[in-house]
């Protein structure tokens, strides 16, 4: 998986630089169909991004993006 910016991720999905961070930031939600997006473009499985974010949450210097 490559380094990929925000704005390029967001662009994409077709979703908005301020939403995909307030996701990130856990103050907003993906549906199924974006998860889906984002693993494809990262080329990882929806589960990997779902359990890596559970980490991330416990680990704050962890980065999955």
């Amino acid at each position: 998986m490559g380094k990929m910016t925000q704005e390029e991720l967001a662009d994409e999905i077709n979703i908005s630089v301020a939403f995909l961070s307030r996701v990130e930031r856990g103050n907003a939600h993906l549906n199924l169909r974006r998860l889906t997006q984002i693993a494809e473009v990262l080329k990882v499985s929806p589960g990997y991004l779902f359990f890596n974010s559970l980490i991330f949450l416990a680990t704050p210097d962890f980065m999955y993006f």
